[in-house]
Protein backbone atom coordinates (compact mmCIF):
# COMPACT_ATOMS: atom_id res chain seq x y z
CA UNK A 1 0.00 0.00 0.00
CA UNK A 2 1.45 3.36 -0.79
CA UNK A 3 -0.11 6.70 0.46
CA UNK A 4 -1.61 8.78 -1.52
CA UNK A 5 -1.79 12.71 -1.83
CA UNK A 6 -5.72 12.91 -1.52
CA UNK A 7 -6.59 9.07 -1.48
CA UNK A 8 -5.14 7.79 1.84
CA UNK A 9 -3.87 4.79 1.61
CA UNK A 10 -4.34 2.74 -2.01
CA UNK A 11 -2.90 0.22 -3.34
CA UNK A 12 -0.36 0.71 -6.65
CA UNK A 13 -3.01 -1.30 -8.89
CA UNK A 14 -5.75 1.45 -8.39
CA UNK A 15 -3.35 4.47 -8.09
CA UNK A 16 -2.53 3.12 -11.93
CA UNK A 17 -5.76 2.84 -13.08
CA UNK A 18 -6.48 6.43 -11.60
CA UNK A 19 -3.53 7.90 -13.40
CA UNK A 20 -4.86 5.78 -16.53
CA UNK A 21 -8.08 7.63 -15.95
CA UNK A 22 -6.59 11.10 -15.71
CA UNK A 23 -4.85 10.80 -18.71
CA UNK A 24 -7.63 9.48 -20.68
CA UNK A 25 -10.14 12.44 -19.40
CA UNK A 26 -7.09 15.34 -20.00
CA UNK A 27 -6.65 13.56 -23.71
CA UNK A 28 -10.30 14.26 -24.20
CA UNK A 29 -10.66 17.76 -23.22
CA UNK A 30 -7.39 18.91 -25.26
CA UNK A 31 -8.36 17.23 -27.89
CA UNK A 32 -11.80 19.09 -27.45
CA UNK A 33 -10.37 22.41 -27.06
CA UNK A 34 -8.10 21.89 -29.91
CA UNK A 35 -11.25 21.56 -32.11
CA UNK A 36 -13.28 24.40 -30.32
CA UNK A 37 -10.62 26.62 -30.96
CA UNK A 38 -10.15 25.81 -34.84
CA UNK A 39 -13.69 25.95 -35.42
CA UNK A 40 -13.55 29.35 -33.61
CA UNK A 41 -10.20 29.91 -36.15
CA UNK A 42 -12.27 28.83 -38.63
CA UNK A 43 -15.28 30.78 -38.43
CA UNK A 44 -13.53 33.75 -38.11
CA UNK A 45 -11.57 32.89 -41.32
CA UNK A 46 -13.85 31.12 -43.65
CA UNK A 47 -17.58 31.77 -43.11
CA UNK A 48 -18.67 30.81 -46.23
CA UNK A 49 -17.65 27.30 -45.69
CA UNK A 50 -20.45 25.28 -44.10
CA UNK A 51 -21.09 24.12 -40.74
CA UNK A 52 -20.05 20.56 -41.05
CA UNK A 53 -17.68 21.27 -43.36
CA UNK A 54 -15.71 23.45 -41.08
CA UNK A 55 -16.45 21.33 -37.67
CA UNK A 56 -15.12 18.39 -39.89
CA UNK A 57 -11.69 20.34 -40.35
CA UNK A 58 -11.64 21.62 -36.60
CA UNK A 59 -12.52 17.81 -35.58
CA UNK A 60 -9.42 16.87 -37.65
CA UNK A 61 -7.18 19.13 -36.64
CA UNK A 62 -8.09 18.56 -33.03
CA UNK A 63 -7.33 14.62 -33.70
CA UNK A 64 -4.93 14.40 -35.78
CA UNK A 65 -2.68 17.11 -33.52
CA UNK A 66 -2.73 15.18 -30.54
CA UNK A 67 -1.27 12.30 -31.88
CA UNK A 68 1.19 13.81 -34.18
CA UNK A 69 3.52 14.15 -30.92
CA UNK A 70 3.68 10.19 -30.13
CA UNK A 71 3.48 9.27 -33.74
CA UNK A 72 6.36 11.18 -34.60
CA UNK A 73 8.26 9.95 -31.52
CA UNK A 74 7.72 6.61 -32.34
CA UNK A 75 8.93 6.90 -35.58
CA UNK A 76 12.24 8.80 -34.65
CA UNK A 77 12.54 5.58 -31.82
CA UNK A 78 11.94 2.63 -34.51
CA UNK A 79 13.88 4.61 -37.50
CA UNK A 80 13.64 2.36 -41.04
CA UNK A 81 12.40 -1.01 -39.57
CA UNK A 82 9.09 0.09 -39.25
CA UNK A 83 5.87 -1.58 -40.69
CA UNK A 84 2.34 0.10 -41.28
CA UNK A 85 0.89 -2.38 -38.44
CA UNK A 86 2.24 -0.69 -36.08
CA UNK A 87 1.57 2.69 -36.22
CA UNK A 88 -1.91 1.48 -37.39
CA UNK A 89 -3.40 2.05 -33.76
CA UNK A 90 -2.15 5.49 -33.68
CA UNK A 91 -3.83 6.34 -36.34
CA UNK A 92 -7.23 4.77 -35.43
CA UNK A 93 -7.00 6.46 -32.25
CA UNK A 94 -6.52 9.95 -33.87
CA UNK A 95 -9.49 8.82 -36.24
CA UNK A 96 -11.43 7.81 -33.53
CA UNK A 97 -10.76 11.21 -31.33
CA UNK A 98 -11.38 13.07 -34.57
CA UNK A 99 -14.67 11.55 -35.23
CA UNK A 100 -15.79 11.09 -31.51
CA UNK A 101 -14.32 13.98 -29.32
CA UNK A 102 -13.35 16.69 -32.07
CA UNK A 103 -16.37 16.64 -34.36
CA UNK A 104 -19.11 16.91 -31.91
CA UNK A 105 -17.63 19.97 -29.85
CA UNK A 106 -16.56 21.52 -32.79
CA UNK A 107 -20.10 21.06 -34.32
CA UNK A 108 -22.11 21.93 -31.24
CA UNK A 109 -19.60 25.15 -30.51
CA UNK A 110 -20.26 26.26 -34.48
CA UNK A 111 -23.96 26.50 -33.89
CA UNK A 112 -23.58 27.77 -31.08
CA UNK A 113 -21.37 30.60 -32.34
CA UNK A 114 -24.10 30.55 -35.62
CA UNK A 115 -27.15 30.94 -33.60
CA UNK A 116 -25.43 34.00 -31.16
CA UNK A 117 -24.04 35.88 -34.06
CA UNK A 118 -26.31 34.76 -37.12
CA UNK A 119 -25.63 33.26 -40.11
CA UNK A 120 -23.14 34.31 -42.40
CA UNK A 121 -23.92 37.44 -45.12
CA UNK A 122 -23.23 36.05 -48.47
CA UNK A 123 -23.05 38.52 -51.50
CA UNK A 124 -26.20 37.85 -52.71
CA UNK A 125 -27.54 39.60 -50.19
CA UNK A 126 -26.71 42.99 -50.89
CA UNK A 127 -27.21 42.88 -55.04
Amino acid sequence: MTSGLWLGKISPKTENMISALIGFVFLIAMTAGIAIVAAFLLDLVARRMGLVLRSLIAGFIGGVLLMALPLAMFLTIEGEGISFLSILPMLVAGLFLMLFVGFPAAYFFGRRRQQVCGAPITPETFE
